[in-house]
Parts: structure tokens; sequence; C-alpha cells
């Protein structure tokens, strides 16, 4: 692997690692704020607004991640019945419809995002004190990272040397 691979890799891993802290972060925010209605009386403002908008981050942070891990929904029915060329040209497809999509995200995310950092949009019903755009900025990035990610696994299957020959074909054990 070269080392700009090794670079993304990491990159990727502290997107995930972010995921896991927002994750660990929503559950003690949300029971702490139960707590505090439900002993005190009161609630604390931030936290419906900073959890929200953590499950905005958290999906598109971390799904260059899992796309590296694998880790998205396939429909292995349909796709273990694919050998050789064919489910490399499947997985082909996969990619460029993920390649269009995080592309998509990415483009609007940044017209959004700069639109929102222009008109210094605020989210007033929830943080009024944080501007918009610092939060729907994750979006773009999110969608670049995951367009990388896409990229790099369409270039491993259309270079792969394994699975190629179809079954029956020479070669075929």
């Amino acid at each position: 692997m070269t080392s700009m691979g090794r670079l993304f890799d990491r990159v990727l891993d502290i997107a995930g690692a972010l995921v896991g802290f927002l994750v660990v972060f929503q559950a003690i925010a949300v029971a702490v704020n139960v707590a505090t209605r439900f002993f005190f009386d009161f609630t604390i403002a931030a936290v419906l607004g900073l959890t929200e908008w953590s499950v905005v981050c958290m999906a598109f942070l971390g799904a260059a991640w899992l796309e590296r891990e694998r880790g998205h929904v396939a429909m292995d029915a349909i796709v273990d019945r694919f050998h050789g060329r064919s489910r490399v040209v499947l997985e082909l497809l996969a990619v460029a419809v993920g390649l269009v999509a995080s592309a998509v995200l990415a483009y609007y995310g940044t017209k959004v995002s700069y639109d929102m950092w222009v008109a210094g949009t605020h989210d007033f019903f929830r943080m009024q004190y944080l501007p918009q755009a610092y939060v729907m900025a994750v979006i773009p990035v999110g969608g670049a990272l995951l367009f990388l990610q896409l990229l790099r696994r369409g270039w491993t299957a259309a270079t792969s040397r394994q699975d190629r020959a179809e079954p029956g074909e020479a070669g075929d054990a």
C-alpha cells in the first residue's frame, strides 16, 4: 500500500473513532438529560440539538470508513450468484452508482454549506450560537471521503486478478 493509501486509511480511522466518540457522547448526554429532568425538573437545552446534529455527523463521517470495512448492506442472495467477470462488472456498477451519489453529496453539500456561511444561517430552534454551515460542512467532507474510498474500491476490483475466471473456464479448480 502506498503512503497516500496509508494516510487515507488513517483519516478514515480518525473519522471512525470520531463516530464512536459521538455514539458514546449521545448515550451519556441523553442519560444525563433524562436524569436532570427526572430529579431536578429541568432539561439541558443544548442536548437535543447536539444529539440531532451528531447523527448527521455520524452518518457522513462514518460512511467511508464503513465502506472500507465492507460493512454496507449488500444483497448477498443476488451477488453470490455472480462469479468471475460478471461479478466484477456488478461490483463496478455498484461503485459507479456510489460515485455518482457521493459526488452529488459533496457538490451540493459544499454549495449549501457555503450558502449558509454567506447568509450566516443559525439553527434558531436548537443551537443559536452555532452557525449551521459548520455542521453542514460535514456533508461535503463525508461525501468526498466516500467518493475517494469508492474510487479505491473500484480500482481494486478492476485491477484484481482474483475471481476473474468464470466457473468451468480454464484455471477453475
